[in-house]
This record gives structure tokens, C-alpha cells and sequence, in this order.
């Protein structure tokens, strides 16, 4: 009977540990899939899936389920799929995010349910703040936009007009271009925010013109309205008047095709390319390609899913699928590693990376093809507006 009894307590701790081998480690995955952002959602799951699959999908055994889920609709439709993921799909983590209200939208429902979650884009800087369950592997508006306005007034820009899209990043990046750039020399001579339901670009590049700056600095969101705006920068002859253009993200590669070999000299403040140097940035280029096609490129949102998996995968590797949520937070706010981009950590005071920005010219290869080429760096750029904003 004793003997009995061992073995069924025996079978039983198998079938355990079989179970707990078995656990799949679920992921909700909010990001836009439609509309006119949907390129965010692909690239921040291609990125993930690249990262997947460099470790066959597992985890110590434990497979690896990404759940999407639509951004697109506003903040209230991101908070009620985030409830929907968290209550009914049980997930782990949270990740993605493209926009900041619907990221500033899950801070009180992820405090609630202590639900680690994962930043791939959404960029003010005040996010990380609103949740302690909030961790940024993007890049914040000031990294770029700050470093932009330093580089340029040490670097023989002594005037700009600063026009930004009129919302939470756009502000963001208006002040802290013109915190740098004035702390350094410069001068802004006029600004404008504005109106995110622009479309004609033209009365305020117009305005631009008319203040014959050294420089216009801009900011967009990334894809549709940045094209437009720099088209029209170009269209009204502002290159050809003298007057450059900084950008940040707005240059990424695959806008430039939409752009053409007029942005050959724009110069931008930024953490990826698909072009940089490094071997693990080769690495996953040719992993892209092979994959997704010899035509396609990878971008900062790939670079982003790519190493916030990397991180939600080390939290499970060190902690097991059920793991504790404030420990998985630990974590993830003192993890570093090696990116596409770089080396690059995250603050564990503020929840928010650091990492390397680099100052890019689009030049144009033999081949044809539109890139930013880095020619200078600034290491470990923190987010400023948490400088300025202290606790």
C-alpha cells in the first residue's frame, strides 16, 4: 500500500511538472491593425516574432502566445481590450501601444491587476510615470528631439523655426528642441503647433519661409504626415533657399522612397537604422529579409518588438511562467542588453530606456537607395523631460 501510494504521489508530481513545463506564457499585444498606423502593429509583431524565433518559440519549454488586439478607435477601446486581455485571455504581460493617450489610458487597469507592461512606442515622457507597471523599450521624444536641438546650435545653426504636430509628443518634442537648442546658443525665431487633422502642410512651411531661419525642426507623427510635411518643405524650395530641415524619426527608410532624392542632406536625431553598423544589426536585417522579403526593411517599432520580447523572455527564463508581477517588474526596469541599435538599458528609477542616439544625413548609396547614415553619437541619452520634471 505504501508502495501504491508513492508511485501515485510519484505519477502525480509528474504530471505536474509536466503541466508547469507545458504552461504557455500568454502576451496581449495591443497595437494599431487598422487605419492609418496600422504599419505600427505589423512591425512591432514582426519584430516580436524575429526575437521568437531566434529561440524557437520557447522559453525553457514554455511556449510563447502573442494575442493581438486592435489599437485603433481611441483610448477607451485600447483600456476595454486591455480589461478583455488581462480578465478572460489571463495574459502575462501587455505590450505595444503606438499612441499616448491609450497607453496613459491602461495605467490605472494594469496598476490594478499588476500586469507588467511593455512600451513599444507610445513616447511622452510622462508615461512611465503614471504606472509602476510601465516599462519603455522605444525611445522617449525628448532622446531625440533634445539631442537634435544641441547638436544643431553647436554645430553652426544659430536660428530655427521649430513646427510640430499639436499633441502630447508633439509638444513634447517643441520643448525640448528649444530647451536644448537655446541652452546651447541658439535662437528660435518663430514656432507653430500644428493641427493634427492637417493635411496642406503649406501655410506653415510658408511661414517658415518667410522667417528665413538657419533651420526649420520638425516633428510629425512618423509615416503619412511627415511625408507630407517634408515634400512640402521641398516643394516650396526651403532646401533650395538654404534653409535646413532636422527631423528625428520622420526620415525612416521606407519613407524616404515615398520622398525621393530631394531628402539627400536632411539631418535627424535617432536611435535605429536599418543601416547602422553591428553585427547583431545585420543579423536581423538578414533575418527580416529572409522572412518578409529581399525588398523589405525593418524599423524602429521592429527594433522595439524585437527587444521587448528579448526582455519579457528573460523575465520568464529567470522567473518561470507564473511569476510574480512586481518581481517581473524588477526586472524588466533594470534589464540591459544588446539591440539591433545597440547596447541599451532601462532607468530602473523611471522605467524608461537609455540608449544611443545618433545624428544621420540621408545620403544616397550607389545602389539607389535612400538611408540615414549616422556620422556622430551621443551615448546613453536619458529622457530630459524627466530631468526637468523631477519626482
Amino acid at each position: 500500500m505504501k508502495l501504491h501510494k508513492k508511485l501515485m504521489l510519484a505519477l502525480a508530481m509528474c504530471a505536474m511538472s509536466a503541466t508547469a513545463a507545458a504552461d504557455t506564457v500568454k502576451i496581449g499585444h495591443i497595437a494599431p491593425f487598422s487605419g492609418p498606423f496600422s504599419e505600427y502593429g505589423q512591425e512591432f509583431h514582426r519584430g516580436i516574432d524575429l526575437y521568437l524565433d531566434k529561440i524557437g518559440g520557447k522559453v525553457d519549454g514554455h511556449e510563447i502566445q502573442v494575442i493581438d488586439r486592435d489599437e485603433a478607435g481611441g483610448a477607451e477601446r485600447a483600456k476595454q481590450v486591455a480589461q478583455e486581455l488581462i480578465i478572460h485571455d489571463e495574459a502575462k504581460f501587455l505590450a505595444g501601444l503606438q499612441m499616448t493617450p491609450d497607453a496613459l489610458a491602461l495605467a490605472p487597469v494594469i496598476t490594478k491587476s499588476k500586469t507588467p507592461t511593455v512600451i513599444l512606442n507610445a513616447a511622452t515622457g510622462v508615461i512611465t510615470r503614471r504606472s509602476p507597471y510601465f516599462v519603455r523599450f522605444s525611445f522617449s521624444q525628448y532622446q531625440g528631439a533634445a539631442t537634435m536641438g544641441d547638436w544643431a546650435a553647436r554645430n553652426g545653426i544659430k536660428t530655427a523655426f521649430v513646427a510640430v504636430s499639436d499633441y502630447a509628443p508633439g509638444i513634447d518634442s517643441h520643448e525640448a528642441f528649444k530647451t536644448a537648442f537655446t541652452k546651447a546658443g541658439g535662437k528660435i525665431v518663430d514656432e507653430v503647433r500644428m493641427p493634427m487633422s492637417t493635411t496642406d502642410f503649406g501655410p506653415y512651411v510658408q511661414k517658415a519661409k518667410d522667417a528665413k531661419p538657419d533651420a526649420v525642426f520638425m516633428f510629425t507623427p512618423f509615416g503619412a504626415p511627415g511625408i507630407a510635411f517634408i515634400k512640402t518643405y521641398l516643394q516650396m524650395g526651403l532646401d533650395q533657399a538654404g534653409i535646413k530641415l532636422l527631423a528625428t524619426g520622420e526620415t525612416n527608410e521606407r519613407d524616404l522612397r515615398s520622398i525621393g532624392d530631394r531628402a539627400v542632406g536632411i539631418i535627424s536625431a535617432f536611435q535605429y537604422s536599418p543601416y547602422q553598423d553591428g553585427e547583431l544589426n545585420k543579423e536581423f536585417v538578414a533575418a527580416y529579409q529572409k522572412k518578409y522579403g529581399a525588398n523589405e526593411l525593418p524599423n524602429y517599432s521592429t527594433a522595439a518588438g524585437y527587444d521587448g520580447m528579448h526582455a519579457m523572455a528573460d523575465v520568464i527564463a529567470k522567473l518561470g511562467p507564473d511569476f510574480d508581477p512586481d518581481e517581473a517588474m524588477k526586472l524588466l526596469r533594470s534589464w540591459k542588453g544588446e539591440s539591433p541599435r545597440g547596447m541599451i538599458h532601462i532607468d530602473p528609477d523611471e522605467g524608461d530606456i537609455v540608449q544611443d542616439m545618433y545624428i544621420r544625413r540621408v545620403e544616397k548609396r550607389d545602389d539607389g537607395a535612400l538611408v540615414n547614415v549616422a556620422f556622430d553619437k551621443v551615448p546613453e541619452v536619458k529622457d530630459l523631460w524627466k530631468e526637468l520634471n523631477p519626482k
